[in-house]
């Protein structure tokens, strides 16, 4: 999903956006953080969908309420690998867009999926920091470190899924 109707404000086509790439699969928010940069990666899926609708991702996430504070999973970007500890796990508003922020002091991961399973009422967030791949331990952010163009949106609306 590109950022080009968020940053126009348009956002009932970015709304449209979202749901549109996520019948394909997970989402890598636009306007957070990318892996391995400081911010907050927001990635947002399905765990479960109209049984209807041909979408073949439509519950990539049904699992996700399985994962617990500790665990630790993985994400491939442009041929790295990107280690994550989960540090919180909670449920939210669709309309508690917080979830969204991006501290500057951090390297973390939002997933997001609706909650229960068949609903959308809620949405299950889970918050991780990012580890050192080999070693395990936090990335911590040198205070002299450059900042990445980290984008600052206001959001507005409802959070997607």
């Amino acid at each position: 999903v590109t950022d080009a109707a968020l940053k126009r404000g348009d956002f009932k086509t970015f709304e449209s956006d979202v749901q549109h790439a996520l019948r394909f699969g997970a989402v890598h928010y636009p306007g957070t953080a990318d892996p391995g940069q400081r911010g907050n990666m927001f990635i947002t899926a399905h765990s479960s969908y109209n049984f209807f609708d041909a979408g073949r991702y439509k519950d990539a996430f049904a699992l996700l309420q399985d994962l617990e504070v500790g665990d630790e999973y993985s994400i491939y970007s442009e041929g790295r690998l990107h280690r994550y500890r989960i540090s919180e796990k909670f449920e939210v508003s669709p309309r508690d867009v917080s979830v969204l922020d991006q501290p500057l002091d951090r390297r973390m991961a939002t997933l997001m999926t609706c909650t229960p399973i068949g609903t959308n009422l809620r949405r299950l967030i889970i918050q991780a920091d990012e580890i050192d791949p080999m070693t395990g331990e936090m990335m911590v952010i040198k205070e002299n470190s450059p900042v990445e163009n980290v984008q600052q949106y206001e959001w507005e609306g409802e959070l997607p899924v």
